[in-house]
């Protein structure tokens, strides 16, 4: 029997973003923990799996795509079905250190490359946090041929 797969969702957000509503943060909740989700919060979602999933009408999941987007936790590119969960990978035990497995981080950079994901904030997420994540700002650049800028578009 396989084991379960698992992810931290960070617990203070309940309060912080309080805000937006009940249903928009149970909304997050379901990016964060679905089975389709990725280690590093990148994945691809499109929107008939969503509403499959969650039984939520078509208006009600693009409002709260909508609200997650404006307050920073997400972006999604509707076209390609792809998800970029902020901060995802930062609530990873494996993914919170300084030595990810070259392995890791380049499967990762395998996985945006093959999803051709340019959102804006894969790159500056990493460059922020490029001394807690070397290896995968390394690989992303290596797979790409290229420095990212801050657009997230390559040059």
């Amino acid at each position: 029997m396989a084991i379960p797969r698992t992810s931290g969702f960070p617990c203070h957000w309940w309060s912080d973003y309080i805000d937006l509503g009940f249903d928009t943060l149970g909304f997050l909740a379901y990016l964060w923990g679905n089975e389709r989700r990725r280690i590093e919060g990148i994945y691809r979602l499109p929107l008939g799996y969503i509403t499959e999933d969650t039984k939520l009408p078509m208006a009600t999941i693009k409002r709260h795509i909508t609200t997650l987007e404006q307050a920073d936790l997400i972006e999604y590119d509707p076209k390609a079905g792809v998800v970029f969960l902020h901060q995802y990978m930062d609530c990873q035990k494996q993914l919170n250190q300084t030595k990810v497995p070259p392995s890791t981080a380049t499967g990762i950079a395998r996985n945006i490359a093959t999803l051709r994901l340019r959102c804006n904030g894969i790159l500056n997420s990493w460059e922020n946090d490029r001394d807690k994540h070397p290896r995968l700002v390394e690989a992303l650049e290596e797979e790409y041929h290229t420095e990212y800028n801050d657009s997230g578009s390559n040059d």
